[in-house]
């Protein structure tokens, strides 16, 4: 199975411009080589690492965000916060989503899952104070914020920003379709 790099804050409202194919190419140039990319929003799926042109990183997920990371660094001049992630715990996400087994079930048009990049402080958890989010939710677990916006992704409080700055992690968010077909693209 394949590790994927989920890159925050590129190519959003003209900011931090990484066309998908110049940063494959670059990618390829330095040494990681067989990558894919999903959507602008930053995605890159590494070559399953049994593959024939898998190196060292591609079934690292720290190893391979940090090449990426680097990548964009030297070649594009931004320096971007990028969260790796294994296959398996993406699967693993979609598997352990709290809104999920709720009947009835959230349309998954409403959900997202804010990935988070370092561990978070109990005392932080501690002073949520859900009324602030309402009628939206967030359960975390695992490195996930899990979100579910209730009236669309525009009204919702619960943004990436918010994350980080209640959090206090930077985080990249991925809406549940994108994390759909991050799996099956990294399988």
């Amino acid at each position: 199975m394949a590790s994927v790099a989920l890159i925050r804050g590129i190519n959003v409202s003209g900011q931090k411009k990484v066309p998908m194919a110049e940063l494959r190419d670059a990618l390829e140039r330095a040494g990681v080589r067989g990558v894919r990319t999903y959507i602008q929003s930053g995605n890159v799926i590494a070559p399953k690492k049994d593959a024939p042109e898998a190196d060292r990183e591609a079934g690292e997920p720290a190893l391979f965000a940090q090449s990426v990371r680097n990548v964009i660094k030297e070649h594009f001049g931004y320096e971007v916060e990028v969260v790796g992630r294994a296959h398996a715990e993406l699967v693993e996400t979609l598997e352990h989503n709290p809104f999920l087994s709720r009947e009835p079930a959230p349309d998954t048009s409403e959900l997202a899952y804010a990935f988070l990049s370092g561990s978070l402080e109990p005392e932080t958890l501690e002073q949520l104070d859900p009324d602030e989010y309402a009628p939206d939710e967030l359960a975390i677990e695992a490195g996930i914020a899990y979100v579910w916006v209730r009236n669309g992704f525009a009204r919702s409080k619960l943004s990436t920003n918010f994350i980080e700055s209640r959090l206090r992690v930077r985080a990249t968010m991925r809406n549940h379709r994108t994390v759909r077909t991050l799996i099956e693209m990294s399988e």
